[in-house]
């Protein structure tokens, strides 16, 4: 049995454990308080991230989107250079981005082409798509006000995925390598709002 084959056919129960590892260590991050240890529990989710992005990859199926789901790891490596305030990160916008704007341009596509053929426009697609595609332009954004933007951009983004997750009306309509995408994403987000925002919660 090969490694791809054994990964499919344990698909559910490792994806399940690493994602729960991810919002885990999050989770404790909170309760660490800023330094080192902080960053060192941060710097697991990031393995769980990796570990999550590599059972996803190798399982994926050969279509266009293996590209996208491939170029995610740039933005898990610019996540994490974010969070250790690494200059070393804004080389990085370019290539964390391009997977984000990628596919979401192909589920506005792909919404727009469902809206022709059932006459009936599915809004949370759409949006999901638009929040996914301009991705790459909230991590331009600074300053107080922009942060602020920022931050509520995050959370839309993140309720709107949630919203399609759960429909499965919605959530049928994807392809094997379209859901992995968009709940790797939808993590990646929630990761960067634990990173910038809860953070700053003190217990």
């Amino acid at each position: 049995m090969n490694l791809k084959l054994k990964l499919k056919t344990n698909f559910d129960q490792l994806e399940k454990a690493s994602i729960a590892f991810i919002f885990f260590t999050l989770l404790i991050s909170l309760f660490v308080g800023e330094g080192a240890l902080s960053t060192v529990v941060f710097g697991l989710s990031i393995f769980g991230l990796v570990v999550l992005w590599g059972i996803y990859l190798l399982t994926a199926d050969r279509d266009f989107l293996r590209w996208p789901l491939a170029f995610i790891i740039f933005s898990i490596v610019y996540l994490l250079a974010q969070n250790l305030n690494l200059e070393a990160s804004n080389p990085l916008w370019l290539f964390a981005g391009l997977s984000f704007f990628v596919f979401g341009i192909l589920l506005i596509i792909n919404s727009l082409k469902d809206t022709v053929a059932n006459k009936n426009f599915e809004l949370l697609t759409f949006l999901m798509g638009f929040f996914i595609a301009i991705r790459p332009l909230i991590y331009l954004l600074h300053g107080k006000e922009l942060e602020q933007l920022k931050s509520i951009l995050g959370f839309a983004s993140a309720f709107v995925i949630a919203t399609v997750i759960y429909n499965d009306n919605l959530w049928e309509r994807n392809s094997f390598n379209s859901k992995n995408l968009i709940k790797i994403i939808f993590i990646l987000i929630l990761s960067q709002i634990f990173s910038q925002s809860l953070k700053n919660i003190s217990f």
